[in-house]
């Protein structure tokens, strides 16, 4: 959908010139921004009923529709000059609240993504699944949409992808890419997996691992084939592994631990931190490869002693988010709080910067 209201192009155009990442409308409250991470109020002047009228002008008639039937609207836009947004509306109090997300125009280099050359190659040869991780807001889907490019642009594949909504488009690339919305042009996760088994797909990329039902058919993708690139919200590895084990029913984990060890070749988490003179974010990561040490590990539901795994695999690549913040610390790009503040095992990343 194209969206031309002056005001919310206005907003967009500022929010993109200064590095924002979300626009928040709200009744009787001003319109708020966030950048670095930290919630900004503008002094955008509009009164309650030019608030809903801008939501409102973002939406077609069926989506004004489900959202009088109480149901939240999550979907994408475009303004005149191409760049394209996600939006999230909904009612809070009986009054219309939205979120604006800002899409990045071009896909970012891999270089950019400290992402190891290897996962590239097991996502380009092998069958598995690769999974990116990473709390909400962290920039996890623009990791896999630009690792999805790089490979794109230097392989000749067919990619299918499963996303709710399709946020970046695809350019053109020597691969074929079919990006498929969940909602709009297939029902279900389960059913675009089945489809690209006669579609002839070489990579699957799933935007949002939530339920056991989308899980289950990425690993049973993997197992038929496929290089399936997921995403999914975690603190960390080990915490997604764990997610992971939580979804399904229990009396099935271990042959679904046995499945997930032997199509896994790696995962990254990543955290976007401030750096110490606050204008600005760094990328950091933890990734840990799918070695035959990680699958036996995860086979025996022993998820917690991957950090020495990942501690002692630099040579191939893999390395803990405490080992980077520790780094980071000493050579003063972030402060010892920050460094704090984002480790998953403050215990441990303690005794490195004592």
């Amino acid at each position: 959908m194209l969206v031309s209201d002056n005001k919310i192009v206005g907003l967009i155009g500022f929010a993109r010139q200064n590095d924002c990442t979300d626009i928040h409308f709200s009744m009787d409250r001003p319109v708020v921004l966030r950048r670095m991470g930290s919630l900004i109020k503008t002094n955008f002047d509009a009164d309650n009923e030019e608030i809903e009228k801008m939501i409102l002008s973002m939406l077609d008639e069926t989506q004004k529709a489900k959202l009088n039937e109480n149901k939240d609207i999550i979907t994408t836009f475009e303004i005149p000059n191409g760049f394209r947004q996600r939006l999230c509306v909904y009612k809070q109090t009986g009054k219309l609240a939205a979120a604006i997300h800002i899409i990045p125009r071009e896909a970012m280099q891999i270089e950019s993504l400290n992402v190891p050359e290897t996962i590239i190659t097991e996502v380009t040869n092998l069958a598995g699944m690769v999974f990116i991780t990473g709390p909400v807001g962290c920039g996890i889907t623009t990791t896999a949409v630009s690792i999805i490019e790089h490979i794109c642009n230097n392989n000749r594949l067919h990619v299918i992808t499963a996303e709710k909504p399709v946020e970046y488009v695809f350019k053109k690339t020597k691969s074929t890419i079919h990006q498929r919305e969940l909602g709009v042009d297939i029902d279900s996760v389960v059913d675009a997996c089945k489809c690209a088994d006669k579609a002839d797909a070489d990579i699957i990329y799933v935007s949002d691992v939530s339920d056991f039902e989308t899980l289950n058919a990425v690993v049973t993708a993997a197992e038929n084939g496929h290089a399936v690139i997921a995403c999914c919200n975690a603190n960390s590895v080990i915490q997604a592994l764990d997610r992971f084990n939580e979804m399904c029913p229990p009396e099935r984990q271990q042959q679904f631990r046995v499945r997930m060890a032997n199509m896994l070749r790696a995962m990254i988490n990543q955290k976007l931190v401030p750096v110490t003179d606050g204008n600005s974010q760094i990328l950091v990561n933890e990734i840990l490869m799918g070695t035959d040490s990680v699958a036996s590990t995860i086979k025996g539901g022993k998820n917690s002693q991957l950090n020495n795994t990942m501690q002692t695999g630099s040579s191939i690549g893999m390395h803990t988010l405490n080992s980077i913040l520790v780094k980071l610390c000493s050579n003063g790009t972030i402060t010892r709080e920050t460094a704090l503040k984002y480790s998953a095992d403050r215990q441990d990343l303690q005794q490195y910067l004592k």
